[in-house]
């Protein structure tokens, strides 16, 4: 519900957002994706126009302990309707 307060009260009054994120995307992160240790899953839909799956394609595998799950015809907020999924995710230790 914030995520999507978010869009409708700021998204519709200003481009920041958008800037901002456009900057951070040419920044060092201030580290590798291949010293993150913890496991990661990544939830990726294949129909996002925003992110594109090659990005998850090229940084999941560079993370040791990470797997991609692809979740077809999703586009880049796909992942909402994932809430289950990811919670058990989370719960089975994964």
């Amino acid at each position: 519900m914030m995520f999507l307060d978010d869009l409708s009260t700021n998204g519709g009054r200003s481009m920041r957002a958008f800037v901002y994120d456009a900057i951070l995307f040419t920044r060092e992160w201030g580290f590798s994706a291949r010293d993150v240790q913890q496991p990661v899953i990544w939830w990726h839909g294949d129909a996002d126009n925003i992110v594109p799956l090659a990005h998850a394609e090229h940084l999941v595998p560079m993370i040791p302990n990470a797997k991609l799950i692809l979740r077809h015809g999703e586009s880049h907020l796909g992942g909402l309707g994932a809430a289950r999924e990811v919670l058990e995710a989370v719960l089975s230790g994964w």
